[in-house]
């Protein structure tokens, strides 16, 4: 997998993983994305495919948050992309863990839309702590995390967007 110049081929085999395989490929996918890259677009299927492989009930959080865990360039994004589109509910330790982690990284340059991914998520989640999140995204001059938050405050998950 240190070949940068296969990146999208080995994005596409986990991406394909993530979709087909089982919770007996998690370990080889944790350890993949343990290894270094420069594509690291790579790293974001690894995230999506841990989540998706990894649970061990439909909601469980704890795939999504050993990738947030870990100090892995896009890791993290995969792995909310894929608690989005599956609508995970998790309970609300874990939504604190995913709100602290966007909130941490909200104004990163190198990663700007990296709340994109919570706040299409949030829409199956509840409380206070989520709805002053959304809020908080609904007026950001981000356009697409504003208009991700706005839908979910409507309890809507949107239209989703590739922000890689």
């Amino acid at each position: 997998m240190l070949d940068k110049r296969t990146w999208e081929t080995q994005y596409q085999l986990i991406m394909a993983l993530g979709t087909t395989g089982s919770g007996a490929d998690v370990e080889l996918l944790k350890k993949l994305a343990l290894q270094p890259r420069s594509a690291t677009t790579v790293n974001a299927a690894l995230g999506d495919a841990i989540v998706r492989l990894g649970r061990d009930a439909d909601n469980d959080p704890a795939p999504a948050l050993w990738c947030l865990q870990q100090d892995v360039e896009l890791l993290a994004d995969g792995a909310l992309r894929a608690v989005a589109m599956l609508r995970l509910k998790f309970p609300d330790s874990a939504v604190d863990a995913v709100l602290d982690y966007a909130e941490a990284n909200f104004h990163d340059l190198n990663h700007k839309f990296l709340a994109y991914w919570p706040a299409v998520a949030a829409a199956g989640w509840s409380g206070p702590r989520v709805r002053m999140f959304l809020t908080r995204c609904s007026q950001d001059s981000r356009e697409i995390i504003a208009a991700a938050a706005t839908d979910a405050l409507n309890g809507c998950y949107g239209n989703y967007m590739s922000v890689l």
